[in-house]
């Protein structure tokens, strides 16, 4: 059978679009072109014959896939028209339904047949029927034994309410001495799906009303009047108009056929139909160019690329291979000394590689997690919840019982480390509370996703917290709470709402732990300090307590143990771990036991419940060997001894459904935080951890030399520089300067160019071929960026401070720097985007820092920055979080191919990221980007931008949360903006955008499993 929708796009390249020829049916019917390659795998027991396509079913079902591109928002495809011959079965019709997700059939027939898709409706909705890749898919079917010869197939087209743009296109004169000829630019809309063509009308020069010259529409941007008349003067416009009948025009041209005229040549262009999928090897094809006055053709030119200059050739076919990218192509014939031109569309989609590369790994040298905790998940898989410094947030790394690991993340506000409680089993899944900084999250763990629930806003003073769950769902929350003189341990029972000091008048917050009780129906609580204390908190509010130990305890964990159905407690008091349980009579506790007489330990052992007895392990405080411990007949022995590595003393002990053994989680002395399976006979085997943190990916920027792609990172107060010819084997640079904020660009002549900051100054450094050289230095104040730009060629501007008066210093390629006295200093961040001979910067600036100040633009040499819109952001200095937050670039707008900047911004007016788009005779506007409002509206910065120009000129922009699956792919295609799909099952962090020397495409990320910068490239 067919394919599911959601495998399509993913499928091989094709070149099948639609052809707009002879209709067979009249106005709003296209013609697919059957004569073109398509997906090659997209089809069963069919081959190309005779122009069209002949299927025959031997075995199973016969059957063969067209996707047919450039769907505009407001059009839709309504129904499908089949023209066959030496049909010897019925066969089907189908196409694709996004909205409920299948293919829709049609059928059965058994003749030519023209259908509706809902007949009910002649025009159906938008989007409906085409994917979010832009395409509609269509197909035929044969059941099996049958056979049958496609001839034509037409697809009917809405053309929504929206007419082609023609408004802007002038008409130019190409009249011989005999006759007329006019020609245009192409709309901007033409390889739309609804698009029919142009028609001519004329009316006189001295007045009149407008009468239509053309026939039919047709597409070629070239009319000549056969009737007109050397020497008389008439006024013509064109039209355009798509399948609805909605019609714009160009502006009128006087023209007349005169003596001595000698026409220009006509250009036809034949350009393959979309989609591409590149890189793809394309004909393009002038040889149906002519001159009127029968003169040969003398030479041709081709325009690929809005940055690069023409192909030039006597030749009028052009065979190139194309990679990713939006082509506003443009044709130059000459003969007898004159030219014409004309334009042209070819959209050409990414293709990636399925797995990145790995440019940089470690060293993994930053403690990455300074609490976690593991759960049991009911399909026998364990799951380590931690807090990850990489988002901040909660991660969860899930090792499934067939091996495979899976990563989930859940961004976290606030700034500082983060402390979990034990998780509790809750609703079939696992809640658990975890600490920052004058905050507390209640998060949720369902086994396959972390979730937030809610959270409470100074209630803990210290990292020392606790959660306890009852049978009957009630949440008990334990923390200590600074009254400015002493601590009090106290109590709030999440759902009800209420909160009760448990122990007031504690000198410090030390350890405490928290357990439910279900004989007593209460909760036991455990508080170290200058003793050790055991409270229970009984369902009717009521409190039992009792000195478990009076001797300083610096650490204790709790548990009940089985084979009493009492609590029990291991305490640390010096370097000894000591064991005790309350005894039967339910208010005393059983004198202290040691555990491992033989050695010395450090805080953090774990004590757990599992076959009906208690198992505790301990880390030896100086070899760091982990030792696993069993309590038998009323005393410990050891049962496993792992001295495979050093260890620090925070683990904890998981064990699995069905499992005899545990799951061990140690954190290393090296910051990783290691996972064995461990036994009671003194056996381990290791499964994949977690390592330390590295820091790859603050603030990256990625870009091209002639013929390597470059990466930089800040990392450790360095620049650290990676290269590569390939993208896949990558070369550290020899030398990393002290500095920050690195920027990199590339300038039309392919010149690299990197900027950052040192500490004093900004530096502007250009790559020879071998290592990046000084190119300028530039006064700066030591809190901002260096701003850096290379649409044509580069520009650097700097905030520097430290001069009286304050200036923006700024230096573009080729000139001197200029230092102007800006009113709204300081630009603390921004981009420079250089439209033509334009430069113009949107930055963040004012305030006494990026978080109090706005958004505005500034252009070259002005004295003052246009104010375009409040931010409220609150940003910290997490290192981890640090990249860039504001990029931008040039769209190439039709049809005189005049640039407009673009910015892309992480968070806007409304938190949402945003794009900002102007032209240089309009004002600047917002656009909000399909993507959420932040859940914490003051939090770190979560989100990062890229943006590149790339092939023919496309703008193509890269949004992404650091460590959430939300992220927008896009790129402007002649004037709209259309979304492109990534890989699934990896979170793009920090993700950064660049095209290599060969034209493809990379995206640079961190990788948040093992902190590796790495890079996803097309093929």
């Amino acid at each position: 059978m067919l394919p599911a929708l959601d495998a399509l796009p993913q499928l091989p390249p094709g070149e099948s679009g639609l052809v707009r020829g002879t209709s067979l049916s009249g106005p709003g019917w296209q013609e697919i072109a059957l004569d073109q390659p398509n997906f090659s795998t997209q089809s069963s027991q069919a081959v190309a014959s005779a122009g069209g396509w002949k299927l025959e079913a031997a075995s199973g079902m016969a059957w063969k896939i067209w996707a047919l591109g450039n769907w505009p928002a407001d059009t839709a495809p309504t129904g499908l028209n089949s023209l066959v011959s030496s049909v010897s079965c019925e066969y089907y019709l189908a196409f694709s339904d996004y909205y409920g997700g299948r293919w829709r059939m049609l059928g059965p027939f058994s003749s030519s047949q023209m259908v509706q898709y809902d007949p009910e409706d002649g025009f159906a909705t938008p989007g409906r029927y085409v994917s979010p890749r832009g395409l509609h898919y269509v197909a035929l079917l044969v059941p099996e034994g049958g056979s049958l010869q496609l001839d034509a197939l037409e697809i009917g087209v809405h053309g929504g309410g929206s007419a082609p743009e023609m408004t802007m296109i002038g008409l130019s004169d190409g009249s011989s001495e005999q006759k007329v000829i006019i020609h245009w630019p192409n709309s901007p809309d033409y390889a739309d799906a609804d698009f029919m063509g142009y028609a001519v009308e004329r009316r006189p020069a001295s007045g009149g009303n407008w009468q239509r010259i053309s026939g039919a529409p047709f597409r070629s941007a070239v009319y000549i009047d056969e009737e007109s008349q050397p020497g008389v003067f008439n006024r013509y416009r064109v039209s355009a108009t798509d399948s609805s009948g909605n019609t714009a025009y160009s502006s009128s041209l006087l023209v007349a056929a005169l003596p001595g005229n000698d026409a220009a040549p006509v250009v036809m262009p034949v350009v393959p139909q979309g989609p591409l999928y590149g890189p793809v090897q394309v004909s393009l094809d002038l040889s149906g160019s002519y001159d009127p006055d029968g003169t040969p053709i003398s030479g041709y030119s081709f325009f690929l690329n809005g940055a690069d200059g023409p192909i030039s050739t006597p030749d009028p076919v052009l065979d190139v291979t194309l990679q990713p990218g939006c082509y506003s192509l443009f044709f130059i014939a000459t003969s007898n000394g004159k030219s014409s031109s004309t334009n042209a569309q070819l959209k050409v989609y990414p293709r990636w590689e399925e797995q990145p590369h790995t440019v940089t790994s470690g060293p993994h040298l930053i403690p990455r997690s300074p609490s976690f905790q593991p759960v049991a998940n009911p399909d026998g898989s364990s799951t380590l919840l931690f807090y990850d410094v990489l988002q901040p947030g909660l991660s969860a790394l899930t090792h499934r019982p067939d091996g495979t690991q899976e990563w989930d993340f859940l961004p976290l506000p606030g700034s500082g480390n983060g402390s979990l409680s034990e998780p509790v089993e809750t609703d079939g899944g696992y809640s658990v509370m975890v600490y920052q900084p004058s905050r507390e999250t209640l998060c949720y763990w369902d086994g396959e996703e972390l979730s937030f629930v809610d959270f409470t806003s100074g209630f803990a003073d210290s990292e020392f917290i606790g959660l306890a769950a009852t049978n009957i769902g009630q949440l008990f929350y334990i923390y200590f709470n600074d009254t400015g003189v002493d601590f009090d341990l106290t109590l709030t029972r999440i759902k009800a709402g209420t909160t009760e000091v448990v122990r007031p008048g504690l000198a410090a917050a030390t350890s405490a732990d928290i357990e439910f009780d279900p004989a007593s129906g209460g909760v036991d609580i455990v508080v170290s300090g200058g003793s050790a204390e055991w409270i229970r908190r009984m369902p009717d509010g009521s409190f039992n307590s009792a000195v478990v130990s009076p001797a300083p305890t610096s650490f204790v964990d709790l548990e009940h143990d089985p084979s009493t159905n009492r609590p029990a407690v291991i305490l640390l008091q010096g370097s000894q771990y000591f064991y005790s349980a309350l005894n039967a009579d339910l208010q005393t506790w059983s004198a202290l036991q040691i555990i491992d007489p033989s050695g010395t330990q450090t805080i953090g052992g774990d004590l757990i419940a599992a076959d009906g007895r208690l198992y505790c392990q301990l880390t030896d405080s100086v070899s760091g060997v982990c030792r696993l411990f069993a309590l038998e007949s009323g005393n410990w022995s050891l049962v496993n001894e792992d001295d495979d590595f050093p260890c620090l003393g925070l683990q904890h002990l998981l064990r699995l459904p069905g499992s005899t053994g545990f799951r061990s989680y140690t954190m290393l002395s090296s910051w990783n935080i290691a996972i064995k399976d461990i036994t009671t006979q003194d056996s381990q085997t290791a499964l994949p951890g977690i390592p330390a943190a590295s820091g790859h990916g603050l603030h990256m920027a990625a870009a091209a030399s002639e013929n390597e792609l470059h990466v930089v990172e800040e990392r450790f107060g360095k620049i650290w520089h990676y290269h590569s010819s390939d993208g896949e084997n990558w070369t550290e640079g020899a030398f990393n300067p002290a500095g920050y904020f690195p920027r990199l660009c590339r300038d039309t002549a392919k010149h690299l160019f990197l900027s950052f900051h040192d500490g004093v100054d900004a530096q502007l450094q250009e790559w020879n071929g071998a290592a990046f050289a000084g190119l300028a230095t530039l006064g700066a104040s030591n809190d901002v960026i260096p701003l850096l730009s290379g649409e044509r060629n580069y520009l650097i501007q700097v905030d520097d401070r430290g001069n009286v008066p304050a200036f923006l210093r700024s230096q573009r390629q080729g000139q001197l720097p200029i230092d102007t006295l800006l009113t709204n200093l300081p630009v603390w961040d921004g981009q420079p985007v250089l439209a033509g001979s334009t430069a113009l910067s949107l930055v963040n600036y004012g305030g006494s820092s990026p978080d109090t100040g706005q958004l505005g633009i500034v252009g070259y040499g002005l004295s003052s920055v246009v104010h375009l819109a409040d931010v409220p952001l609150s940003f910290t200095d997490d290192y981890f979080v640090e990249s860039r937050w504001i990029d931008g670039g040039v769209q190439l707008g039709l049809p005189y191919f005049q640039d407009r900047p673009v910015w892309y911004v992480a968070y806007g007016p409304e938190l949402r990221p945003i794009r900002v788009r102007m032209s240089l005779l309009s004002e600047p506007y917002i656009e909000d980007l399909p993507l959420s409002i932040q859940l914490f509206t003051h939090g770190d910065l979560r989100r990062t931008v890229s943006v590149m120009n790339t092939n023919g000129m496309s703008l193509v922009a890269f949004v992404s949360d650091n460590s959430g699956p939300e992220r927008l792919l896009e790129w402007e295609t002649f004037g709209e903006y259309e979304s492109l799909p990534l890989p699934e099952g990896r979170i793009y962090s920090q993700g950064q955008l660049a095209t290599g020397p060969d034209g493809r495409w990379h995206l640079f990320y961190r990788d948040l499993a093992n902190d590796e910068l790495k890079v996803l490239s097309t093929i």
